[in-house]
């Protein structure tokens, strides 16, 4: 299953160039996911998740110091990114986690995704 889910994943990002990107290796230490208008309740628009390792570089140097990576529910892997993020927490595994070195997604305070490989 674990093969199976990165395979998946490496499929589904291989489109995308790998340059400007990095990688860390630990534990996952916290996921949130939200919505990207979390000051209103609304059913509509894009949700959120952010996958937080002590391993990350501060994201783009920001002032609250986020060491977290995020993606967003209109990413073609986002289920299964998000299922194995939980997995991997839940588990205490050891994951690889790429990163694009740019910060787009939300506030400029976090990694854009590229790979999550559950090791």
């Amino acid at each position: 299953m674990q093969k199976l889910i990165t395979t998946l994943i490496l499929l589904i990002i291989s489109s995308h160039s790998l340059a400007g990107t990095k990688s860390v290796t630990g534990k996952i230490t916290q996921v949130q996911l939200m919505s990207k208008n979390h000051a209103n309740y609304t059913t509509s628009g894009e949700a959120i998740a952010f996958i937080y390792m002590n391993e990350l570089p501060i994201a783009c140097e920001n002032s609250g110091e986020f060491r977290r990576v995020a993606i967003t529910s209109n990413h073609p892997a986002f289920n299964v990114v998000v299922s194995s993020a939980l997995a991997a927490k839940m588990a205490s595994l050891t994951v690889s986690m790429h990163y694009i070195t740019q910060c787009t997604q939300f506030n400029n305070n976090s990694w854009d995704f590229s790979i999550l490989k559950v090791l």
